[in-house]
Formats: C-alpha cells, sequence, structure tokens
C-alpha cells in the first residue's frame, strides 16, 4: 500500500528525476518483469508495494488473456474482454491488475461500465483505442498509489493535450491515506478504499459520474 503509510511525498517522484524519455516500465507480474528485463536497452523498472504475483494467468478467470501477447506489451485493452462502457476511462498501471479485473465487475452490476486500460510503460503513448474511448467519454479516471500533486496533474494534462486529447474530466483516484490506520498489509487497500470494493463505491457515489 504504500512503505511510509500515509505518503506525504509523492511516490512518483522517482519518475520527475529521471529524463522523461527514458523507459520506465511497471511489471504486471514476475513473468513480465524479467521479460522487461530481456529487452536490450538501460530501464527504470517500478516496483510499486503491492505485491508482485508471479503470473497473473494462474488464475482461471484471467485465462482468456494472451499470456504470451501480454508478456511485451506496453499498452493494454480490457474491452475486447468484456470490461468497456461509455460512463468513462480508466487508466491504471500494472500493478493494480487484479484490483481493475474486479472493479470492472462491479461498475458493470451498478450499471456504470467503463473503458478500463492498463499501462505497463510510462510515459505511454495512447492507442487509436484509448483516444477513441477519451473523446466518446469525455473522462478520465487516473487511479494511481500516490496523491497525485498539482506538477504531476499538469504533466497529464499536457501529455494528453500533445496527443490531441483536449476538453475531458481527468479524475485522481489515490487511496484516502487519511483513513488507514492498520499496520497489516492485507487490510490497508480495503481500509484506505483502495480495493475494488472501496473504488467502486467512490465511483458511483460520486456526482461526476451519476
Amino acid at each position: 500500500m504504500g512503505s511510509i503509510g500515509r505518503k506525504l511525498t509523492a511516490e512518483w517522484s522517482d519518475m520527475e528525476q529521471l529524463p522523461r524519455d527514458f523507459p520506465k516500465h511497471e511489471p504486471l507480474d514476475i513473468m513480465n518483469f524479467f521479460k522487461i528485463l530481456e529487452q536490450p536497452h538501460t530501464k527504470y523498472l517500478r516496483i510499486p508495494f503491492q505485491h508482485v504475483p508471479e503470473s497473473i494467468f494462474s488464475t482461471e478467470d484471467l485465462g482468456i488473456i494472451d499470456a504470451q501477447m501480454l508478456t511485451s506489451l506496453e499498452t493494454f485493452s480490457l474491452q475486447n474482454y468484456g470490461y468497456g462502457g461509455n460512463n468513462g476511462t480508466i487508466f491504471a498501471t500494472g500493478a493494480n491488475f487484479p484490483t481493475l479485473l474486479q472493479l470492472g465487475d462491479l461498475l458493470q452490476a451498478q450499471g456504470k461500465a467503463m473503458d478500463i486500460f492498463l499501462l505497463t510503460k510510462l510515459p505511454f503513448q495512447l492507442t487509436q483505442e484509448m483516444k477513441t474511448s477519451l473523446h466518446q467519454t469525455k473522462k478520465l479516471i487516473r487511479i494511481s498509489d500516490f496523491l497525485p500533486s498539482q506538477i504531476r496533474k499538469d504533466a497529464m494534462e499536457s501529455h494528453l493535450h500533445t496527443q490531441g486529447i483536449k476538453h475531458i474530466e481527468i479524475h485522481y483516484l489515490h487511496p484516502q491515506y487519511d483513513l488507514l490506520t492498520t499496520i497489516f498489509d492485507e487490510y490497508s487497500a480495503q481500509q484506505a478504499k483502495f480495493d475494488a470494493k472501496g473504488l467502486s463505491e467512490r465511483i458511483i457515489s460520486s456526482p461526476d459520474f451519476s
């Protein structure tokens, strides 16, 4: 959840200290981690505090996804696997993949289905599918495990503008660290409303998505 509990400084300050064009990755699992390492260039791998599974394909629910394809993919759409909708567009990085699948199911059950995209390389380049989604929904939800600074928000807006995406709402969902009191990792996401149930409740109860 976070190595210092409540993050008073954005954990992504490591990103800002590296050149923008320097390859940065957040692996999906150990399999993806080694695939990234095999790439013949210098790179930065960001390992968040969340548990990194050995293989996300060890779960039967994930069998619909081509494991071989996903090992080298930098941007992955879940639309073709039933996780899509016109209520918004969600971007999140690799470590949040299991949570995203659960979140997608919960949003669909509440009639709030959204397009979901996973990023394993930063900064990301928008695919045509991502651009189409943003043009249609006009709402981007960026899910991350840090408190976004204004500098980071401005950088996101500028990054989207350079890729032709303007006049959309951008919302940030991060752990509610003020609610976090537990010292046990297995309960921290739930308590900070950063598990799938907590995130879905925050989205559904928000007037921005009513």
